[in-house]
């Protein structure tokens, strides 16, 4: 197992993967200035391409887990990924299967917000309610004695 896949499955955060993908970068870059001839520089460049678009393709793959675990969370329709390798306006193909496009993380957490503020209009509805009783029971209590 090379350097760059075991660095793979220790990435967890984005901070991580941002540091991950700093690090691919210098040691190719040093890679790449050591190379003898223009055709060995050019296949470094390609695997370093490989090694960053995986990596940017695993930490996409996360953002798009996270989202669609909130969004099952609130029971908000999502839209279907497209069928095989095919790609639409909110889902793009990976090696890493299907991920949200940025239109489409874009409208899944404009989803989550609406049902988060939702949620807390609820709360701020009912919790003036339980106030106000407690302090009409609180008054009633003190013009009884």
């Amino acid at each position: 197992m090379s350097f760059f896949a075991i660095l793979k499955f220790k990435l967890f955060s984005n901070s991580a993967y941002k540091s991950a993908i700093l690090k691919v970068d210098q040691c190719f870059k040093k890679r790449i200035s050591q190379a003898g001839t223009s055709m060995e520089q050019n296949n470094l460049k390609a695997e370093r391409s490989n090694e960053l678009y995986s990596l940017y393709d695993e930490w996409e793959s996360g953002k798009t887990l996270k989202l669609i675990a909130m969004a099952i969370k609130y029971d908000l329709l999502i839209h279907p990924k497209p069928a095989g390798v095919e790609e639409n306006e909110y889902w793009r193909w990976s090696s890493f299967g299907h991920i949200l496009t940025a239109s489409g993380r874009f409208e899944l957490r404009k989803l989550i917000q609406q049902e988060r503020n939702l949620f807390q209009e609820k709360i701020t509805f009912y919790s003036v309610i339980l106030f106000g009783l407690l302090g009409l029971i609180i008054g009633l209590l003190g013009v009884v004695r």
